[in-house]
């Protein structure tokens, strides 16, 4: 009887053991889809702030800022250089010389 009862809190034990390591497996994969895809908006939220900078820059400057330019390298860069207008060194790659 004794060993009956010692296999069966062994065999319980192991079940809490599967069930805990169930639990933090399920834990881990639900944080991490949750960080992809907050990662994913907020990578998604800089593209979409740095092609309205550069309609802003294309609005101010006219023909003198390369707009088309400025949104492609923002969708390829995924947002990681927002243009400023007022700073220089930050669209000098979109100006256009005046003839």
């Amino acid at each position: 009887m004794c060993a009956t009862l010692q296999l069966r809190v062994a065999h319980s034990t192991l079940q809490m053991a599967r069930s805990a390591r169930c639990s933090v497996f399920l834990h881990l994969l639900a944080l991490t889809i949750l960080l992809l895809l907050f990662s994913s908006r907020t990578s998604a939220n800089q593209v979409h702030i740095c092609v309205e900078n550069c309609a802003q820059c294309k609005k101010m400057l006219g023909d003198f800022f390369h707009g088309q330019l400025c949104a492609e390298n923002c969708v390829e860069l995924e947002g990681t250089r927002i243009p400023d207008c007022q700073d220089v060194d930050s669209i000098r790659p979109y100006l256009v010389r005046a003839v």
